[in-house]
């Protein structure tokens, strides 16, 4: 979290639901490439996100949506956000897949428009993320 930003139940929960709507968007995008590529997109079990600073701070836990994108009935890639408040980001989702586990890393400012980065297994290449880099992962 920012040094600037305040500390606040409230501003944790803002960003908790700009994280979710972040996350929608996302999955909106990818179902959409998947659709366009002979490929099933669905929801996956949902993960409870209840991070240090919402304890510290009393924010109750809360959902997150998972999504799973099947290649015929094989699962190719399992897409899971990983935390909101990221060193240096804001906010990480992993793809876990048989080529290995990448990160989707959100690197802009918080509250803002997202600009997602792709992280291989190295963790040093990142790529701003476009749907069709999917391809190459399944």
């Amino acid at each position: 979290m920012d040094e600037q930003e305040e500390l606040s139940p409230q501003r944790l929960q803002q960003r908790i639901q700009d994280w979710k709507e972040r996350l929608t968007n996302l999955y909106e995008q990818i179902s959409d490439w998947a659709a366009n590529n002979n490929l099933k997109a669905a929801p996956g079990g949902e993960i409870v996100m209840n991070e240090e600073l919402m304890q510290q701070m009393n924010v109750p836990t809360t959902n997150l949506p998972t999504l799973e994108i099947h290649s015929g009935n094989t699962l190719a890639i399992s897409i899971k956000p990983k935390g909101l408040w990221v060193i240096g980001a804001n906010g990480r989702v992993d793809l876990i897949c048989k080529k290995g586990s990448f990160m989707l890393v959100d690197t802009a400012p918080p509250l803002e428009t997202p600009d997602w980065k792709l992280f291989g297994p190295s963790k040093r290449d990142g790529k701003p993320f476009e749907t069709s880099q999917l391809s190459d992962l399944i």
